[in-house]
């Protein structure tokens, strides 16, 4: 696995938007396929998001940023709820989910050299009994709890299943 970490140990920024879109039959939530191409978590089902770049001033700006190149998701229909618990990876990032709602339908462009696939999983699915799994897992000598929810398009686990079970806790 690739090390991110900065030489000094301070983490690096990053933000994902977590998408509440709304649909006739009720709110979904916008995921997204990683390329087998990309550096890191190749072929994972993630949010759009990444690392924070010097002209962003908040989380907000990065998460809406990167969905802006990510998959062509405009700005300008992205309307903040909240912030959800910050994630702290292995890899040196604090990753700032973005809680947001979408109203109107995007025209989905995706960047096809990072995302492979950008799809809707309706919010009553994941909301569903038994459709989110948690269970203690090793990771190298560290126990951690890792929360998962099999869907059509995959399996959501990793910092995206965390991020889920944070947000339906929530709802």
């Amino acid at each position: 696995m690739q090390e991110m970490k900065r030489p000094d140990d301070t983490p690096i920024s990053a933000a994902v938007l977590v998408a509440l879109i709304e649909r006739p039959a009720g709110p979904a939530i916008i995921f997204t396929r990683r390329t087998m191409t990309v550096a890191t978590h190749k072929g994972q089902i993630s949010f759009p998001g990444g690392t924070a770049e010097p002209g962003d001033t908040s989380p907000i700006d990065t998460a809406q940023r990167e969905a802006r190149e990510e998959i062509g998701l405009d700005p300008a229909h992205v309307q903040f709820i909240e912030y959800l618990p910050q994630v702290f990876t292995h890899t040196g990032f604090v990753v700032t989910p973005v809680l947001a709602r979408i109203e109107t339908a995007p025209e989905y462009a995706l960047q096809h050299d990072e995302v492979e696939q950008v799809f809707e999983v309706p919010l009553a699915y994941l909301r569903a009994a038994g459709t989110l799994e948690i269970r203690e897992t090793l990771f190298g000598d560290t126990a951690f709890t890792d929360y998962r929810s099999t869907t059509d398009e995959g399996v959501i686990w990793g910092m995206t299943g965390r991020i889920l079970y944070e947000l339906l806790e929530r709802l």
